[in-house]
């Protein structure tokens, strides 16, 4: 199948990506690891609810449990699987325009899944046969997630002298997260096109063109 890559799951949605084709990748990711619970975070794309609904339901019926996060950076969702110990899925297409998505997985230490991994999950979907059971889903406070996080890489990171950056999070999930990160580690932070949504209003997420062109201007 197309939609399974080297490094990730993605496709077009609603074509190649839906909430059937996500409930069936939930099951055979659930049938491929041997932990008993996955955390599940998502990016702000607008199929992403959807689709983080789907794929935790597959494992939940695979008799896993889920830790949710809700909307994060990708960083933030992997931190808090190596933190806990477990096992992470992010529902994003990464850099590719607003109508992809898919998912990405990361093992507790926080190394993603390797091509021969997720041939063996495109395999087990295929198969289609997967484990059968009854998880819980535990809902976790998506702020308290962001602010370990921050807190964790601020207390990493020392500066010489304060310095004037300015920051694009491109209206992707980062803008949850970069402004106050930087501040707290001591930057004097401007922010451009900060205000998380999925349309991606201001620039595509993909870097192919001239994404900078305005956090250029304002560092001049």
């Amino acid at each position: 199948m197309k939609i399974f890559r080297a490094y990730d799951i993605r496709g077009v949605y609603p074509e190649d990506i839906n909430s059937e084709v996500m409930e069936k990748i939930g099951k055979a990711f659930a049938s491929y690891i041997k932990s008993s619970m996955v955390v599940v975070g998502k990016d702000v794309r607008t199929s992403s609810p959807e689709l983080e609904g789907a794929f935790i339901r597959g494992l939940l019926e695979s008799g896993k449990n889920v830790i949710e996060i809700g909307t994060v950076p990708l960083g933030v969702a992997m931190f808090h699987g190596w933190r806990e110990g477990l096992p992470c899925a992010y529902i994003t297409a990464s850099h590719l325009p607003k109508e992809w998505n898919g998912v990405k997985f990361f093992h507790e230490t926080g190394i993603g899944f390797m091509e021969d991994e997720l041939q063996k999950i495109r395999d087990i979907y295929l198969g289609g046969t997967f484990l059968e059971g009854s998880g819980k889903l535990r809902m976790v406070n998506t702020q308290s997630v962001i602010d370990d996080y921050v807190d964790y890489l601020a207390s990493k990171i020392s500066l010489d002298r304060k310095l004037r950056i300015v920051l694009d999070c491109g209206n992707g999930a980062a803008s949850l997260v970069a402004g106050k990160l930087f501040q707290k580690i001591g930057f004097d932070v401007e922010m451009v096109f900060s205000e998380p949504d999925g349309n991606f209003p201001n620039r595509s997420p993909d870097n192919t063109d001239d994404p900078l062109e305005k956090a250029r201007e304002l560092s001049r």
